[in-house]
């Protein structure tokens, strides 16, 4: 709790040094306006200018509300820099209310759920999440999160991580190397927290499925997610589903750290072309999902703007880097195989079920859906979302000047450590 009343503290000691000159009838010309982010219970005005006709504000505590008469663009998005250390965030909703939301996020030490987590904190709202380990989730609490012991699998700990609680997003899923299986965590841990969501009063759930899962009923992942969408629309709670299908972060582990180092990139089969996401824009469809009405009680494919095949991703990895990539394929039929030798034994079952998640990758049929009209309903911008070639530019450029400063401050004879550098898989 402690962390959670220090972010308060600083958002009233800097709301308080900007009190005066809004109380004065300060002025700003603006055509857009987001949210007032605040924890000050005393009322303010800010005079809108732009658009139409001025609009007055009135804001008290984390509420406002406004005379708006067309000068405002809803679903727009604009941030206003006061001074070097306070940032007002302005947003209008079609009640003219923005309740900033309590959220629990599930699965926030997750490459997925960091982001989540992130991006809720620089929007304002109060975040908690659980965690089954307090060491790996430190991170969190330093961003300014609450953190509280829990464990999906053990339903007894939700009603407690759940008090006060207005909002859930769930993010979590089973890693291959985990001691719970992917039945026990994505299918029984998932029917205990939304159980547990419904007893809580909840008022809104984010729920990460998996783009087409409904169409691999063979593949055990595929299934649960399709199972746990079904089970969330029967539950009465008031749902968004985004269906992501891969994400930027895992094409660094999968293609560019192995060409840095010279180590082969497997493909296998007929690898489908997939259309990644930055899991930083993937978290802002979450964020925003909570205030979108529109969102309510429906699905929503969240997909790169289009997809790459592996190949294609191998060469542009080759081009940004001046190195050759060693590709070795991995026939369909092995990958089967060693998926049935690891079914043999527990310890090994989670593998086998991400063994057989790779089967839908291998198949050839494209991951990809239209995202237009999802852009549109959510009011978020495309042109803003990170392509897969920025992405991989970004971290070749950031990688290679290191790799130059380094290079120029080692002694010669140092140079072979080279070889055993790591990258960082970001």
């Amino acid at each position: 709790m402690g962390a959670r009343h220090s972010r308060q503290q600083r958002w009233q000691q800097n709301w308080s040094k900007l009190q005066p000159r809004i109380d004065q009838g300060s002025t700003f010309s603006l055509t857009w306006f987001l949210r007032i982010s605040t924890t000050s219970s005393k009322p303010a005005r800010l005079r809108i200018v732009g658009g139409n006709s001025p609009a007055i504000v009135q804001m008290s505590g984390s509420h406002l509300s406004t005379n708006d008469h067309g000068a405002i663009a809803a679903n727009q998005k604009i941030v206003l820099k006061l001074d070097e250390k306070f940032l007002i965030i302005l947003q209008k909703v079609k009640n003219n209310h923005f309740p900033l939301m309590n959220l629990l996020v599930v699965g926030a030490t997750g490459t997925l759920g960091r982001q989540v987590v992130r991006r809720a904190l620089d929007e304002g709202h109060e975040v908690r999440c659980l965690v089954r380990s307090f060491k790996k989730a430190a991170f969190l609490k330093e961003w300014g999160a609450e953190l509280v012991g829990g464990d999906l699998c053990q339903p007894e700990t939700l009603k407690p991580a759940l008090e006060g609680i207005t909002a859930v997003i769930d993010a979590a899923t089973t890693r291959a190397t985990d001691s719970q299986s992917i039945r026990q965590v994505d299918w029984e841990g998932k029917v205990n927290l939304i159980q547990a969501a419904v007893a809580a009063g909840v008022q809104r759930f984010i729920f990460f499925s998996i783009l087409d899962a409904e169409k691999y009923p063979n593949v055990p992942l595929m299934e649960i997610k399709s199972c746990t969408e079904k089970f969330l629309a029967e539950s009465g709670l008031n749902y968004t589903i985004l269906r992501p299908c891969g994400f930027l972060q895992g094409l660094i582990g999968q293609y560019a750290i192995p060409i840095l180092e010279g180590q082969a990139v497997w493909v296998m089969g007929e690898t489908a072309p997939t259309a990644y996401m930055d899991t930083q824009d993937i978290a802002k469809f979450a964020i925003r999902a909570l205030s979108v009405p529109e969102t309510e009680k429906k699905a929503f494919p969240v997909v790169g703007s289009r997809a790459w095949g592996a190949y294609e991703i191998i060469r542009l990895c080759e081009r940004l880097s001046g190195k050759e990539a060693k590709v070795s394929r991995m026939p369909l039929g092995l990958l089967r195989f060693v998926r049935k030798a690891t079914q043999s034994f527990q310890w090994t079952w989670n593998v086998s079920d991400r063994l057989a998640f790779a089967e839908v990758v291998a198949s050839g049929k494209p991951l990809t859906a239209p995202m237009d009209e999802v852009y549109q309903t959510f009011g978020l911008d495309p042109k803003e979302t990170t392509t897969l070639e920025a992405y991989l530019q970004d971290y070749f450029s950031r990688i290679l000047k290191k790799l130059k400063e380094l290079e120029s401050t080692q002694p010669k004879g140092k140079k072979k450590a080279d070889k055993e550098r790591t990258y960082p898989r970001f």
